[in-house]
């Protein structure tokens, strides 16, 4: 018998929203967690799913309390309290190994196109118009929809931050019945800023959090009234800078400066506190029994606020895992035995025919011929169709104009991580920088021992080589 108990859960949510983060009794807390524990069936039909993609801004795992913290890691303050991602984690599975990009532009180009940076020509972050973009020959997320009989019948939405071209129309000309945001990767101010509507920019004086999350509240309520099934992609500026105050109704860190420098993490974690007040009150207006969520980020968290880097070489901009491994969690409609990790290696790529998937879309009928993904779905973990890994090896990379001068790259087994670089110096990569290293991930999960500086194992020794190996049969493909 199908269990739905979406009227419980709405007054719940409703209710923690209302008095607020901080006040929330035991009682709120523990019915809360037992309505939103109702397992979903996740045998729905692909075609009836709806698909929200949240993707954070500069939020690192070691940013929120949905990760542990490492051991002899010491974090002031602590990790910004997440409740809402915890408990929609109680509903799906959450992934320990994720990757994303250094920065903001690469890891959003991976999640619409479905590919690596070297492939589209994107890899640093967009500063100006002459920087490299995703170009509009690409085929995107939203062609994909439209070029299924199931795609068409879905309504898409992109709200909040784009950063992947500089063009206001682009949005909207790449597939997005709706676009609602804003276009470059810095906001100038979170209550005083630049808002593009289907092509056309004005101003915002809503706290940006707040007016995002309406934005797709609303776009919900379209599809709803339509009688479609949607996809909403909700990339929050939050916690990019400037870190600031938010208002105070939106997080526990109310006693703190409005500004910062700097040290400005209270700042970033109220930020981070803020957004998840406000996921909350967006998943009122979703039915996990219909509904696929995914949250995740772009890129690790930047060094002046990072948590649990030993330096600031170890942040966003890096390829360490500081500065690539992001949270990834899934949840709702699709997702068998929730409530579980998995460390199987992801990353950002990943995204694109995941979403197909999730919409019963098999990318091979609608991606052209003479384009290659590098993504690889995630249902059969999702699903828990299979215990194999979806991938052996996951890749990261940054670079300037051209993919292969002045670059980064890392490439990472279920254990290993071979780090190569050219040119330089960066921010992150100083003069002195080793043009290769090679870290075991599991003995040393901060990247502290290069192993080429010492006598490598047999078996250290043949896990560098299929590294090798598989980043040159890699980078043959382009």
């Amino acid at each position: 018998m199908r269990k739905r108990y979406l009227g419980v859960a709405s007054l719940c949510a409703a209710s923690f929203h209302r008095i607020g983060p901080r006040f929330l009794s035991l009682f709120g807390v523990l019915a809360l967690s037992l309505v939103w524990m109702v397992p979903v069936r996740p045998g729905l039909a692909a075609a009836s799913r709806n698909i929200l993609l949240i993707v954070a801004d500069d939020v690192g795992i070691d940013a929120t309390d949905l990760y542990p913290v490492p051991p002899n890691i010491v974090t002031t303050p602590a990790p910004a309290p997440v409740s809402n991602l915890r408990v929609l984690a109680s509903r799906g599975v959450l992934f320990d190994n994720a990757w994303g990009s250094p920065a903001c532009s690469m890891a959003r180009a991976e999640i619409f196109t479905g590919r690596n940076g070297f492939r589209t020509g994107v890899g640093t972050a967009i500063a100006s118009p002459s920087n490299p973009q995703v170009k509009l020959s690409e085929f995107s997320l939203p062609e994909a929809f439209k070029a299924s009989t199931i795609g068409r019948r879905y309504y898409l939405a992109h709200i909040g931050k784009w950063h992947i071209s500089t063009n206001e129309a682009d949005p909207n000309l790449q597939g997005w019945n709706y676009f609602a945001g804003f276009m470059k990767g810095q906001l100038p101010g979170y209550w005083n800023w630049p808002k593009t509507v289907n092509g056309v920019t004005g101003t915002s004086s809503v706290y940006n959090t707040t007016d995002l999350t309406n934005e797709a509240i609303a776009a919900i309520g379209r599809a709803k009234q339509a009688g479609k099934p949607w996809l909403v992609w909700l990339a929050y500026a939050a916690g990019h800078y400037p870190w600031r105050r938010p208002p105070n109704e939106l997080h526990s860190y109310d006693s703190i400066p409005f500004s910062c420098w700097p040290e400005c993490r209270l700042q970033y974690r109220a930020m981070i506190e803020a957004m998840d007040t406000e996921i909350g009150r967006l998943l009122k207006s979703v039915d996990l029994s219909t509904t696929t969520v995914i949250f995740t980020s772009d890129n690790g968290t930047p060094a002046e606020v990072i948590a649990t880097s030993p330096s600031g070489l170890h942040a966003k901009w890096s390829i360490y895992e500081g500065g690539v491994r992001v949270p990834l969690l899934v949840a709702g409609a699709g997702v068998s035995a929730p409530g579980r990790r998995d460390v199987r290696l992801a990353q950002a790529a990943d995204l694109y025919p995941t979403i197909l998937s999730l919409a019963g879309i098999d990318w091979r009928n609608v991606v052209p011929s003479g384009v290659k993904l590098d993504g690889r779905s995630l249902m059969p973990i999702i699903a828990r169709t299979s215990s194999d890994p979806v991938r052996t090896y996951a890749y990261s990379e940054n670079f300037n104009s051209i993919w292969n001068a002045n670059f980064q790259r890392t490439i990472r087994d279920a254990r290993f991580a071979l780090i190569e670089r050219e040119g330089g110096p960066t921010p992150t990569v100083p003069a002195n920088a080793p043009r290769r290293e090679f870290y075991d991930l599991r003995n040393d999960p901060l990247q502290q021992r290069n192993l080429l500086t010492r006598t490598l194992t047999s078996y250290q020794r043949s896990r560098l080589e299929w590294l090798d190996t598989q980043l040159d049969q890699l980078l043959a493909t382009r």
